[in-house]
């Protein structure tokens, strides 16, 4: 044995020290007989990075609970404030008050994000509060103003005795689908033919529609009449709903039933319906809509016409010609030309008239809008009702990740600004359209990517062109104002349990 390994193991305080050690290691955690036979040695706390990553997951995914819990509560409290009118009892003659809801998506962004706010913060509301509504949304930018505005259009046309379309458009249409027709006709005569006698089939291809002697087409009779000669006529037009139903036979000195709806019982354009736009683009295409269906001509005017015809023939240009192609590159060109065609008419129609020339156009006086403002449904025009605008907090872009993240966390804020709106819209608390209402919710443009509006002036686009209104029209106009609700005060009514047999409540 050496020297020092002598000292050290007759050294009694160095040997206590490694007692001690080892004694402080197994100290470590709290341990327990039951515990080691499960298999679990020691329970000991965390280390300081795992607890700072524990205390980091908790409170990202509680302030998520948080404001996922005050959005529950504030919706049940904004529904139990608007409940009155859905408990209402309605018989079979009346219909309830029917609003008109515009939504666009966000720039660069998909329709599916607007319809979360609907779903979320505006669709339970007016449930509860027994209001109908009709949505009306937008795949492309103009959609929203082509249909406000063909719709008023439609409506100058009813009061003027005129046809839907202008009578060289429709003989066009006429002339192009007879000569469809006629084609199909050639083709399915030459089929049955082949079937029967190919060489005969070859010899009278030229059989076609019938002629008269003016080389015109004639229609056939039995497009017009069934088996017995008898003409035919919609369902619609033949029985009524009683008739169908057979109450009739029961109910044959009982008087009639007429349907009404609280719109049309309403004494003022004002109180009937609504119109909201969710986002700041619909609302500026719903307002851009009811001047061009007003101030513009109530048929496509011929700039118009002649820009379409300009791309079809730019389009017709550069394809080769006839010559230079087989009959399988004939057909797949004219297959093409058809599949143009109809995006050609899925997209949404140029605007008639510009903001630029509101100021030299006449107001539709045809509509007797000061007289008796209704259509032929005896229904207030759709542009006269009260208009509500709310703001999609959509933010996108790297450096508004901040801002994006507070939102996102803060959503009960938003639930809030939806719900005061919506509570005006069930209130009918409105005012007469004022000049600062053009930039109402403009804010909601500070959100939109720079890129995408650069590119958008560039194109002229009319979210991006000055929004421009004419005094004619704003006066026709009216706005919503917001109710605000004090949500402490309110209390929520305790859930309706089912029945002994099972059934749950609707409301």
């Amino acid at each position: 044995m050496g020297t020092g390994e002598m000292a050290e193991s007759g050294n009694p305080a160095s040997k206590g020290a490694a007692e001690l050690g080892k004694n402080a290691e197994k100290s470590k955690g709290f341990t327990n007989p039951a515990f080691q036979m499960m298999g679990i040695r020691r329970i000991k706390l965390p280390s300081r990075n795992w607890t700072i990553f524990g205390c980091v997951v908790c409170a990202l995914v509680g302030g998520v609970l948080y404001d996922k819990q005050k959005q529950k509560q504030q919706r049940a409290k904004y529904m139990a404030c608007v409940s009155a009118g859905g408990e209402e009892r309605y018989d079979a003659s009346r219909v309830p008050r029917k609003v008109r809801i515009y939504a666009a998506p966000p720039p660069n962004d998909y329709l599916s994000e607007t319809m979360k706010y609907f779903r979320r913060f505006v669709k339970p509301l007016l449930n509860a509060s027994g209001i109908d509504f009709e949505l009306v949304t937008e795949d492309r930018q103009g959609r929203i103003r082509s249909i406000v505005a063909e719709e008023i259009r439609k409506l100058r046309r009813q009061k003027l005795g005129l046809p839907d379309k202008a009578p060289e458009e429709a003989a066009a249409e006429k002339s192009k689908k007879e000569e469809k027709d006629r084609e199909e006709k050639e083709k399915e005569s030459k089929k049955s033919l082949m079937n029967i006698n190919p060489s005969f089939g070859m010899a009278m291809s030229g059989i076609g529609g019938q002629e008269n002697t003016n080389g015109e087409t004639v229609e056939s009779e039995s497009e017009k009449l069934d088996e017995d000669g008898h003409p035919i006529k919609a369902v619609k037009d033949l029985y009524a709903p009683g008739d169908v139903l057979g109450l009739m036979k029961f109910l044959k000195d009982s008087p009639e039933i007429k349907v009404r709806s609280d719109d049309e019982i309403e004494g003022s354009a004002r109180d009937a319906g609504g119109i909201i736009c969710i986002g700041r683009g619909a609302y500026k295409e719903y307002i851009n809509g009811v001047h061009e269906g007003l101030l513009g001509p109530v048929y496509e005017p011929e700039n118009v016409k002649a820009a379409k015809a300009k791309v079809i023939e730019e389009r017709r240009k550069a394809e080769k010609p006839d010559s230079e192609l087989s009959e399988k590159q004939r057909k797949r060109r004219d297959k093409q030309r058809e599949i143009q065609e109809k995006e050609d008419r899925e997209k949404p129609a140029p605007p008639y008239i510009l903001p630029d020339q509101y100021k030299e156009s006449d107001i539709a006086r045809e509509l007797g809008i000061g007289s008796n403002p209704r259509d032929e449904k005896g229904q207030y025009y759709f542009f006269l009702e009260p208009i509500l605008v709310l703001r999609l907090y959509t933010v996108s872009g790297f450096t508004k990740l901040p801002e994006r993240i507070r939102r996102f966390y803060t959503k009960r804020r938003q639930q809030v600004d939806y719900g005061d709106r919506v509570n005006g819209l069930v209130e009918k608390k409105y005012r007469q359209f004022s000049t600062g209402d053009v930039d109402w919710e403009a804010a909601e443009e500070g959100d939109w990517p720079g890129p995408w509006v650069k590119r958008g002036r560039e194109k002229k686009s009319e979210w991006c062109r000055e929004f421009k209104v004419d005094s004619r029209v704003a006066e026709l106009l009216a706005v919503y104002e917001k109710e605000p609700i004090d949500l402490d005060s309110v209390s929520v009514p305790a859930k309706k349990t089912p029945d002994k047999w099972g059934r749950k409540p609707w409301v």
